[in-house]
């Protein structure tokens, strides 16, 4: 095709058979993100191949599996292919509590059915520091761009704006460079050029890993506006130096 380059920036959800298609259709090394790497790195069990980084957390696509995580602490259970905090519950004893209330077990689970079905859910324990906020770092070409420090509302636990959460302006600090670090390894090889790293407050008061995006990435605009610093611009320029070096070099 007669293009430089393709910046993927797809709002979710996006069909699986279309990163497919894009993948079969085109070069897809001339597109950010590339759609291969998209497919791998998508889900929220891409997590589970960095353990050192997270907080205890197991693949639940049982009932029986929900329940035995369960008993050893409380729980969040994120859906495998969701976003912006859709469908995550806690589950505390015999308590589930989302977004939408509380309920009981037994409702849950009923409710629960069609997502296993689905592939299930990553369970996390849940960190009591949730109050400190959660922080997005947005990655460009190996860099920090820019971070956001997301606060869940009053008496709530879920830090996401789509959940009514507010952002502050925030620095990565030296857990979360490793972290980076750690994933740029990973990421990079795949054609992950432009991602979007959420990291907790783990219950030893150091930041955890709790979520990759790899598809939609938000955060520039957040970061420019809460900063100093022109983080659209540094980050055009880290794609620009990707692309004169990995893709039009190498033409």
């Amino acid at each position: 095709g007669d293009f430089d380059v393709v910046l993927l920036r797809l709002p979710h959800p996006v069909p699986v058979e279309f990163l497919r298609f894009l993948q079969n259709a085109l070069d897809e090394r001339k597109i950010i993100n590339r759609p291969s790497g998209i497919l791998e790195t998508g889900s929220k069990a891409f997590l589970l191949n960095f353990p050192e980084l997270c907080p205890p957390m197991q693949l639940c696509e049982t009932r029986k599996e929900v329940l035995e995580f369960a008993a050893r602490f409380p729980i969040v259970l994120k859906p495998i292919q969701n976003y912006g905090g859709r469908g995550v519950v806690r589950i505390e004893g015999e308590r589930v509590s989302g977004s939408n209330g509380e309920q009981g077990l037994d409702e849950f689970f009923a409710e629960a059915e069609e997502q296993f079905q689905r592939g299930g859910y990553l369970g996390m324990k849940f960190l009591h520091n949730v109050h400190q906020g959660d922080k997005r770092l947005v990655v460009v070409n190996g860099q920090i761009v820019g971070a956001a420090l997301r606060l869940p509302p009053e008496g709530a636990w879920l830090c996401n704006a789509a959940q009514g959460g507010t952002s502050t302006f925030a620095k990565a600090d030296a857990d979360e460079r490793r972290i980076v670090e750690t994933l740029n390894g990973q990421l990079l090889p795949r054609g992950i050029v432009f991602y979007g790293v959420d990291t907790l407050v783990g219950d030893d008061g150091r930041r955890v890993l709790s979520e990759i995006n790899t598809l939609s990435i938000g955060g520039l605009k957040q970061a420019k506006s809460l900063g100093r610093v022109p983080v659209p611009r540094l980050a055009a320029e880290l794609l620009l130096e990707y692309v004169e070096n990995h893709v039009v070099g190498r033409a």
